[in-house]
């Protein structure tokens, strides 16, 4: 669900995710577990390995933090590795963009 200004509530967090050439961040907030996760990077492949992306990173951070299933994930779902499919699809966007 989208909030004004870009915010969106998930999984009992409010979250903002933005990027702009080379730089990608997400932070979410829960008022009930008075917790904040940021995360910040620069989104730049490394030997042909893709980023997990700060979105999944906050949300395995927010699990890692509490101990229990959050955003509808278990622990390791939100940075589960791609398949070779979908690393495929991600090249050739990247190749086109």
């Amino acid at each position: 669900m989208t909030d004004g200004l870009g915010f969106f509530k998930i999984g009992g967090f409010l979250g903002h995710q933005g990027n702009i050439q080379g730089y990608d961040s997400a932070t979410y907030y829960s008022p009930a577990l008075h917790m904040t996760v940021a995360v910040a990077d620069t989104g730049i492949l490394t030997n042909g390995v893709i980023p997990v992306g700060t979105t999944a990173l906050a949300q395995e951070l927010a699990m890692a933090a509490t101990g229990r299933p959050l955003f509808g994930l278990v622990p390791g779902q939100a940075i589960a590795p791609f398949s070779p499919e979908e690393i495929q699809q991600i090249k050739a966007k990247i190749a086109n963009a």
